[in-house]
């Protein structure tokens, strides 16, 4: 079981590659056909962000490998989080292919289930106070800290940008309201797992996509206020990381 879970990881770490390089080198947004399209709105990062991919996806093909090592086969988390990351690789290739043939709407879920598996994952291998082996924090806390905290923003912004094609109204809100009160829920979660897990990694990919978000939403209107609010709630999770590690010392 062991080395199945190890190589059924490997697998989809690779699949999680190969998918986007098919895509894209076919033709991603060609390939959407005329399926609605996502509304733009200023919660979607600017375009540089997502380059953020290439050391996710090279974190993920690094954890798998770790659980073919002996340190792997013997950690007793590793039985864990080994089968929970599954889905999420699994769900990652499934969301590629749902952006770019649809339904999109199939993204949402999709992307729900990466971030509970790589919330829980994260978790349950940053729990406890015992002494972890650098190799361990290395291959696996900071690739599912890296993931995790893109996707805990992503989740927001896919949302955000797929039910208004829909029908979604927004609950009657104007789009800026919207984006501000998204932003404050994907704060209040990221809050949460930076105070929990004390992960510098995770806190630094959610405060580069809250970066990301106040520059592109200058690109789709200006929205000044946004821009504003990622901003101070980049901030606030810096001082929030700093007090956190400061408590753990």
């Amino acid at each position: 079981m062991d080395l199945l879970r190890a190589a059924v990881n490997l697998i989809l770490a690779i699949g999680q590659i190969a998918a986007t390089v098919y895509l894209f080198s076919s033709g991603f947004q060609s390939a959407q056909g005329p399926m609605p399209q996502a509304e733009p709105t200023p919660i979607e990062p600017a375009g540089y962000a997502f380059i953020i991919w290439a050391p996710i996806y090279i974190g993920c093909v690094i954890y798998a490998l770790w659980l073919f090592s002996p340190e792997g086969m013997r950690d007793p988390v590793s039985h864990v989080i080994g089968w929970a990351t599954v889905p999420v690789f699994a769900a990652c290739v499934g969301w590629l292919f749902a952006a770019a043939w649809g339904p999109v709407i199939f993204t949402i879920p999709l992307i729900v289930v990466m971030f509970a598996g790589l919330a829980s994952t994260l978790l349950t291998v940053t729990a406890g106070t015992a002494a972890m082996s650098w190799s361990k924090y290395l291959c696996v806390v900071v690739p599912l800290s890296l993931y995790c905290g893109w996707v805990s923003v992503a989740l927001f912004a896919n949302a955000s940008e797929v039910l208004p094609s829909y029908g979604f109204n927004r609950f009657g809100l104007d789009v800026e309201t919207w984006t501000l009160l998204m932003l404050g829920v994907a704060g209040l979660v990221a809050a949460y797992i930076t105070w929990t897990t004390a992960s510098p990694v995770y806190t630094g990919a959610v405060i580069w996509a809250l970066i990301a978000i106040s520059v592109g939403s200058f690109n789709r209107g200006p929205y000044p206020v946004v821009a504003a609010a990622a901003l101070g709630l980049a901030v606030t999770l810096v001082l929030l990381m700093w007090v956190r590690l400061q408590r753990a010392s």
